[in-house]
């Protein structure tokens, strides 16, 4: 699933998420070979030195949270989403 994760400097930097549970995320990074680990601490999400992470573009479809977060897969010229 693609996101766009936004920083707390304004930083924006395009990921793809490899990995999602309720409080615990990897994403690989555009231009890095590293994946980044992102952690929810207190319903907030924050990166491995501790900063507060945003998603500036995130698809999910669910609606009891992340347990049941599926990514929305949109097609052109389509009007509604499919759940994959």
């Amino acid at each position: 699933m693609h996101t766009i994760l936004l920083y707390p400097n304004g930083r924006r930097a395009d990921g793809i998420i490899l990995s999602a549970s309720y409080d615990l995320m990897r994403v690989v990074l555009k231009r890095s070979a590293d994946t980044v680990e992102l952690r929810r601490v207190g319903g907030v999400w924050t990166s491995e030195d501790g900063s507060r992470i945003e998603f500036e573009m995130l698809a999910i479809a669910g609606i009891n949270g992340f347990h049941d977060a599926k990514p929305l897969t949109f097609t052109a010229g389509s009007q509604s989403a499919c759940p994959c």
